[in-house]
């Protein structure tokens, strides 16, 4: 909770002009809890959209379990992830990159977004022209930090303090 708080009150430093800043966030309830801690941190109304497209990548059947419980199919997914769709209505990352691309082609303005890792690393390698291939190979983003994109091609991770 009170990294969310300082999150929220770090992105405020960052990003002074809050009149003109866009508010979304991934409709699932941590992303939206956290979403309503970063806009009192800078006391402005709730007021924000979610989206579907920014909700983490579906893994069908696999929704749950644990990584011993998958067997080979782990090891298929990980021999290919951007293309491995699990069974039960799953994702590859090809499929989530369609949607957040589709997503980031409307951001227009500055915008605040909370959202989930897998989500996260598909940015990642979107806005810095990185090679599909290396989406598991990012580091796992970390939760006591922000990822700030300065609109080119530099994003940095800096903690909410």
């Amino acid at each position: 909770y009170q990294r969310r708080v300082h999150g929220g009150q770090r992105l405020l430093e960052l990003m002074p002009h809050v009149s003109a800043v866009n508010f979304v966030c991934s409709p699932l309830g941590r992303s939206v809890q956290t979403m309503r801690l970063i806009q009192q941190a800078w006391g402005v109304p709730l007021d924000f959209t979610t989206d579907d497209r920014l909700k983490e990548l579906n893994f069908g059947s696999w929704e749950g379990k644990v990584e011993a419980e998958l067997g080979e199919a782990r090891t298929d997914r990980m021999q290919d992830p951007w293309n491995y769709v699990p069974d039960g209505g799953g994702e590859s990352y090809e499929m989530l990159q369609a949607r957040v691309q589709e997503w980031l082609a409307e951001v227009k303005a500055d915008t605040v977004v909370v959202t989930h890792g897998g989500v996260i690393r598909l940015l990642q390698i979107m806005l810095q022209d990185l090679p599909h291939e290396d989406v598991l190979g990012l580091p796992k983003p970390p939760q006591d930090k922000l990822l700030v994109w300065d609109g080119g091609k530099t994003l940095q991770w800096i903690p909410p303090y």
